[in-house]
């Protein structure tokens, strides 16, 4: 089990690694209004949509596009700075040059996982594993063969998962570089320890963005209790709606509200 992820107790760029490159995995496919607003800042020459020369090509603009940077530049000051809220995706720290994490990023664009159908059989899937919602369950259950395969060269990732009324930061650091040349053979096999933490990840942040929307909505749940309280009501109240088979999200959040106004 893979223990060096940890919490940031706050993020500047002095917070990345040093004496290496840093990339930004930018999700375009969350949201092209952020690629948008960062191209009339300022936008490095050196980026390449992920999926481009793939079998997804005509879908590239919808992937990730991976983006060269330095830790002094203006394009990674802004990301750190001031899409605290947004969901963008990552920041990758590696040695290796662009076309090196390109072909790796490309090989992760699609995983196995074990089929529901035949537990001897797997199913392919398409791995956007650099969504927000999906970084922080990925690395807890992984073994130390799997995140070495994983990784391949990368040495450190660093994200920022929505959190009401604040940014939480992560940061995922690999023991060793000493084995980053052990080849992937795509796709990636995820394992049903890391499905198992993915899944919990995915519910759990679909409970902070049901949240959100109620407080942006619905300012007076405040009243009812303390952010943290209300939290971990909206998290047993969804549960609750789903074991009930009501899936849909205006539902549940009309669900939530009910159940919330009599607690």
């Amino acid at each position: 089990m893979i223990q060096n992820l940890v919490k940031l107790d706050s993020f500047s760029i002095e917070t990345l690694p040093k004496k290496t490159r840093h990339y930004l995995l930018l999700e375009g496919g969350l949201n092209h209004r952020l690629l948008d607003e960062t191209r009339e800042i300022y936008f490095p020459s050196m980026k390449r949509w992920v999926y481009e020369n793939t079998d997804l090509d005509d879908q590239k603009e919808r992937g990730p596009l991976l983006v060269e940077t330095d830790s002094g530049s203006v394009f990674l000051d802004y990301f750190a700075r001031k899409t605290i809220k947004k969901h963008w995706g990552v920041i990758i720290s590696s040695n290796a040059e662009m076309a090196i994490l390109l072909k790796h990023l490309r090989q992760l664009r699609y995983a196995n996982i074990p089929s529901i159908q035949d537990q001897d059989a797997q199913q392919k899937i398409l791995f956007r594993w650099y969504e927000p919602r999906a970084l922080l369950g990925l690395f807890p259950r992984m073994t130390k063969e799997e995140n070495t395969l994983f990784m391949g060269p990368m040495s450190c990732l660093t994200w920022h998962e929505w959190a009401y009324d604040q940014g939480i930061w992560y940061q995922f650091k690999r023991q060793s570089m000493d084995d980053d040349t052990t080849q992937l053979n795509a796709p990636f096999l995820i394992s049903d320890p890391v499905i198992e933490s993915l899944e919990q990840q995915d519910f759990d942040y679909f409970t902070k963005v049901l949240f959100q929307e109620l407080v942006e909505q619905y300012p007076q749940v405040l009243k009812w209790g303390t952010e943290s309280q209300l939290l971990n009501a909206v998290r047993a109240e969804t549960d609750l709606a789903m074991q009930q088979n009501i899936n849909q999200r205006n539902a549940i959040k009309e669900h939530l509200i009910h159940r919330l106004k009599k607690k």
